[in-house]
């Protein structure tokens, strides 16, 4: 058994790093590839739609990659590289510009003689086609995240279409993920609507046609033969979706046996498999960011001294051994391989008791006398609650029922803080009552967050002033005028070069101010045999990005 964390530190120094012309899994020597066979998937997640427009859940995402191409794609490494467009449009190559007006507008031109499954011709026509479905409110409202940004869509000739925003939009390459036919939704019999048949069988232009999709049970899909990269290596994918509960951490026993790849496994299961020589694992950093929101309404969390006492004693080494430690600590809001990573954040509030308390004694807050210490040393033990004014160091931290993870990290952080004198109170809710009624009203001291890698959730999404729920998701409710200024920029900016330096800065400021505090990286377990070659999960664009590179030894 070999392991493998899709968690690496790359960050990317230049924009020619930043823009890859050529796939990362090269293809295998001739001597050594093998061409057809079929690979099994078992997968304990199974969307509900296969439209994009309609189900962006990372079960439809993996499906999605077969089905369907993109404008740009992003590798493993976050480098975008193209993928139906000849090349990916930059302000330096003059496909992005700014127009007098305040407008941006980007052009992009596809690949020659690209088709859809059905041996149609894919143009610059099913580009303004997928933006309108993605806008029209007779079909969805409210429009999906990025897509509203666009004012309109111009088809220039087959192959080439300007894409105008109606302002500097700096995140336009994460848009146009999966191309819709136009023409397979030309009907009298049915709208575009959730109902249409197409959602249960779509037409792409991926790697995969789909050939069957029986809901709950399996789903199956074949080579396609007008893939513009050439046809794939192997000859099918197989798919067989599993109910995940609390049963499936030692079913996994099983089902490798039963398929090449085993998808979306909990961390759990490591246990079961780490001693099987013939299998890959690998610890797929899902697009999450589990983190500790601050509520900076409440005055005890306001002064950013307790904020950085409360983050030198969490030892985020310990968070990750305590899930098994094949997860890995966060210290910002981006993944750690993307080109916006700041890496100095690592260096910030390492663990340290001591500075901790030096923190909470600077910000007023004293050891009470008079209290027992047990007879343990201060490092050791849980000190007695700090008071000021006659008020205990007290907080309360809301967690959601049945998140295991969660209640783990919260149990260490209610012993950890102790050892400073802090009195953390856990109080268990309801997934909705968080969601729906405890996040959107700030109705919180201290709770944990998600980040996730949707367009919707833009650096001007997290941090503006403004943003607060429901306008956004600054649930901190953090204000600073320097981190305001920094986000309108970014959201303005199209040169990629001058957004990585934007966002360094930006991840300076988060780390000196503090208003959340990063822990770990979500991230599920994946198995693989090891006759199955260039399986390489993407943390930006789930497991099967490069499924065409895909090829299997024969059974010996």
């Amino acid at each position: 058994m070999s392991i493998r964390k899709i968690l690496n530190p790359i960050l990317l120094s230049s924009l020619s790093a930043a823009i890859m012309l050529s796939a990362v899994i090269q293809p295998p020597r001739a001597e050594a590839m093998q061409r057809g066979g079929v690979v099994s998937v078992v997968s304990l997640a199974e969307p509900e739609l296969l439209n994009p427009v309609f189900d962006n859940s990372p079960a439809a995402e993996d499906l999605y990659n077969l089905i369907f191409s993109a404008l740009i794609k992003e590798n493993s490494r976050s480098e975008l590289e193209p993928d139906l467009v000849q090349t990916v449009p930059t302000a330096q190559n003059g496909m992005v510009k700014m127009q007098p007006d305040g407008s941006m507008s980007v052009t992009y031109r596809l690949r020659p003689n690209l088709k859809w499954h059905d041996g149609k011709a894919l143009t610059s026509a099913d580009i303004h086609f997928t933006w309108q479905s993605h806008t029209d409110p007779s079909i969805k409202y409210p429009p999906t995240p990025g897509y509203e940004q666009i004012k309109s869509v111009e088809v220039l000739d087959e192959l080439t279409a300007t894409v105008r925003f109606h302002r500097a939009y700096g995140e336009y390459y994460r848009l146009f993920r999966q191309i819709l036919p136009r023409h397979a939704f030309r009907s009298q019999f049915w709208q575009f609507s959730p109902e249409h048949p197409y959602n249960k069988h779509p037409i792409g232009s991926g790697p995969f046609v789909l050939r069957q999709w029986v809901r709950g049970d399996n789903a199956w899909l074949e080579a396609n033969p007008n893939y513009y990269r050439s046809r794939p290596i192997l000859d099918q994918i197989r798919y067989r979706f599993k109910n995940n509960d609390y049963r499936s951490i030692k079913q996994v026993l099983n089902w490798v046996e039963e398929g090449e790849i085993v998808q979306g496994m909990s961390l759990a299961s490591y246990e079961y498999l780490k001693n099987r020589p013939d299998l890959n694992l690998h610890v797929v950093a899902d697009g999450q960011i589990e983190h500790l929101i601050f509520n900076l309404s409440n005055p005890v969390l306001a002064d950013r001294r307790v904020r950085r006492a409360l983050a030198y004693a969490t030892d985020r080494k310990a968070i990750s051994d305590l899930l098994l430690g094949v997860t890995e600590a966060a210290y910002s809001d981006q993944l750690k391989d993307s080109w916006k990573y700041h890496t100095a954040s690592e260096r910030m509030y390492p663990a340290d008791l001591n500075q901790a308390r030096t923190q909470l004694q600077l910000a007023g807050w004293r050891p009470a006398e008079s209290q027992p210490s047990n007879g343990q040393p201060a490092s050791e033990g849980p000190e007695p609650v700090r008071q000021r004014d006659g008020k205990s160091l007290q907080l309360v931290l809301t967690l959601e029922q049945g998140n295991r993870s969660h209640a783990l990290v919260a149990k260490y952080l209610q012993e950890n803080w102790a050892r400073i004198g802090v009195d953390l109170k856990v109080k268990f809710v309801a997934s909705r009552v968080l969601h729906d009624d405890i996040l959107p009203q700030s109705d919180f001291e201290l709770v944990f967050g998600t980040w996730t890698q949707h367009p919707s959730e833009t650096a001007y999404k997290r941090w503006h002033s403004s943003q607060v729920p429901p306008q956004g998701k600054n649930h901190s409710h953090f204000k600073d005028y320097q981190v305001d200024e920094l986000v309108r920029e970014i959201q303005g900016s199209v040169n990629l070069r001058h957004q990585k330096q934007l966002y360094q800065k930006l991840g300076a400021l988060l780390a000196e101010e503090l208003p959340v505090l990063p822990l770990y990286y979500g991230a599920q377990l994946e198995a693989n045999h090891k006759r199955l070659h260039n399986y390489a999960p993407n943390a930006y664009m789930g497991t099967t990005w490069n499924s065409f590179a895909w090829w299997l030894e024969p059974r010996r």
